[in-house]
C-alpha cells in the first residue's frame, strides 16, 4: 500500500515555549506530512464529485521529545483500506530512534454526511 518518507529539519516555527515541539506543532509535522504525501502521489480529495473526506479519527503517541535543528524522517503509510476508511499511519524518527508515532482514520461521505464507498481511482492510488 502507499507509503512515503519526508525529510524536514525542525525549524522555529515548530518550537514552542518550551524550547522544543510540543503537541500542536506535533500536529502540524504530520499534517503537512500527510499533504505532501497525497500531492506527491496526486491524490486530489477536494476535486472529487459528490464524495467529501473527513477526518474520524487522530491519535498521537508522544515517545521522545524533538528539538530545534532536530533533522527527522516522518514516514506515512495507508495500514488499511475499508470499503468507505482507511488509516494513515505515521511515525517520526530522530537518529533512527521512533519520537512520535500517529494514526488518522479517514471516512468518505456524501453531501448528507453518511458514509459511503471509497471511489475507485482513490482506492487504486492508495493501494499502490
Amino acid at each position: 500500500m502507499l507509503n512515503d518518507t519526508l525529510n524536514i529539519l525542525i525549524s522555529e516555527k515548530y518550537i514552542g515555549s518550551s524550547k522544543r515541539v510540543n503537541r500542536t506543532y506535533y500536529l502540524d509535522l504530520f499534517m503537512e506530512a500527510q499533504n505532501i504525501l497525497f500531492i506527491k502521489h496526486k491524490i486530489d480529495f477536494d476535486n472529487i464529485k459528490d464524495v467529501h473526506f473527513v477526518q474520524r479519527a487522530f491519535s498521537i503517541e508522544f515517545i521522545k521529545p524533538l528539538h530545534l535543528n532536530d533533522k527527522v524522517i516522518i514516514k506515512s503509510s495507508i495500514s488499511k483500506l475499508g470499503s468507505s476508511s482507511f488509516v494513515l499511519k505515521q511515525e517520526i524518527t530522530n537518529n533512527n530512534v521512533i519520537t512520535t508515532t500517529a494514526q488518522t482514520v479517514y471516512v468518505s461521505i456524501n453531501d448528507l454526511g453518511d458514509k459511503i464507498l471509497l471511489p475507485d481511482n482513490i482506492r487504486a492510488q492508495l493501494s499502490e
